[in-house]
């Protein structure tokens, strides 16, 4: 694991307040992005968090280039009325162009339905589902387990080149989902599904449908107990796919893993999800998870330059390393901000129609566009597990 030195340790909500009262003058000059966050609250955590990765993403510790906008900072504590009303009194300010946030879904569905109200564009962070009316001006993110499940079936099929696939899964709202969600894809690709096979999401015993899921070509004979025959070695079991999903989370697959290779289902490519993602867990395990292939929304971890340096950021102002919640909203927040500096926004309804033309942002969480709907769809890290390290193989496309 990369060592870091932390420069300071010190608020970033503390910092931003400094650099806005030294900059008091100007900041009526220039145009404004608002925050929407729950800094108090049972979810205090969570908004602080996200503000520490939109103040790194409009790069206010940058001294070498200039502030894309001052940001105004709502705090809604965590209820969604609150959230709505946070919108409107933000959107009334003189210069405000956009707003960032909520994180949480159900302050996201109040704010977002306002924000459609008063025409101010909300980047949420994270999805939000408005089935009805407009909402041309609110964009969010897909669904991760969607955007997961078709990353990795596209990277099994393509980059892998694996077309006999079979998909174990738990019977639960979670794992039929990511099911369904990989499923399509493969198929979509022409891959074959060889075998789709459930298990409850409970249980600890997985003999039974293990088998079913394995369908041996040429099970292996009981051996005889007497005479020549019984000293013949028999050819290991012949499975029909190559590659195995597992949609479940890591202490679930500690009790899978062993039991598919007592009943000889071994020799799979095997294909995870975000949920398998414990380092030392997997590092303890090494043997069951060699080769083993998952997705992360984001990989702190990364050589990528620009995710090393956003950790360094972070790191360096908060002694901490960054989660998925910061990245995002760094790279939310980046976004804007360049989308800002372009010449042809000039108000509220140009920045929602540059947004919207977004096809290729690179970010810290990876490739970013933004489609028809507003929703804001970005490919997965996709991680390979050798030996005790978990290394980045995502494809550079």
């Amino acid at each position: 694991m990369m060592i870091r030195k932390p420069l300071q340790l010190f608020s970033l909500v503390l910092a931003i307040l400094l650099l806005a009262a030294g900059n008091l003058a100007a900041a009526d000059e220039r145009i404004a992005v608002g925050a929407l966050l729950p800094l108090t609250g049972k979810q205090a955590a969570l908004g602080n968090r996200t503000l520490d990765g939109i103040i790194a993403g409009l790069g206010l510790f940058d001294g070498k280039r200039p502030v894309a906008a001052v940001l105004r900072v709502e705090n809604y504590g965590g209820s969604p009325a609150d959230a709505a009303r946070a919108v409107e009194k933000l959107a009334a300010e003189p210069g405000l162009m956009a707003i960032l946030g909520p994180p949480e879904t159900d302050a996201a569905r109040e704010a977002a339905r306002a924000a459609q109200a008063v025409q101010v564009p909300l980047l949420v962070l994270g999805p939000v589902d408005l089935p009805e009316g407009s909402r041309d001006f609110v964009f969010s993110e897909l669904r991760s387990d969607q955007r997961e499940a078709v990353t990795l079936a596209s990277y099994a099929v393509k980059d892998l080149g694996l077309s006999r696939i079979a998909v174990f899964y738990p019977d639960n709202a979670y794992g039929t989902a990511m099911m369904n969600a990989f499923r399509a894809e493969v198929q979509r690709l022409g891959g074959k599904l060889r075998r789709v096979q459930s298990y409850r999401a409970d249980q600890t015993d997985f003999s039974v449908e293990i088998r079913k899921l394995a369908a041996f070509r040429n099970p292996r004979p009981q051996a005889k107990k007497k005479g020549a025959e019984a000293a013949k070695p028999f050819p290991p079991p012949t499975l029909d796919f190559e590659a195995l999903y597992i949609p479940d989370a890591f202490p679930r697959l500690r009790m899978i893993l062993p039991q598919l290779a007592f009943h000889d289902v071994r020799g799979v490519q095997l294909l995870g999800t975000s949920l398998w993602y414990s380092p030392e867990g997997i590092r303890r395990d090494a043997d069951f998870f060699e080769g083993a292939v998952l997705t992360a929304p984001f990989f702190a971890e990364s050589d990528k330059p620009a995710v090393r340096d956003f950790a360094d950021t972070i790191f360096g102002a908060t002694g901490r390393e960054p989660d998925y919640r910061e990245a995002l909203a760094f790279d939310t927040a980046r976004m804007l901000g360049e989308t800002l500096r372009d010449r042809s926004v000039t108000d509220r309804r140009t920045l929602r129609d540059r947004l919207r033309k977004i096809e290729a942002f690179e970010g810290v969480t990876g490739w970013v566009s933004v489609s028809k709907t507003g929703e804001m769809q970005r490919r997965s890290f996709i991680l390979k597990v050798e030996g005790k390290n978990i290394v980045d193989v995502t494809p550079a496309y």
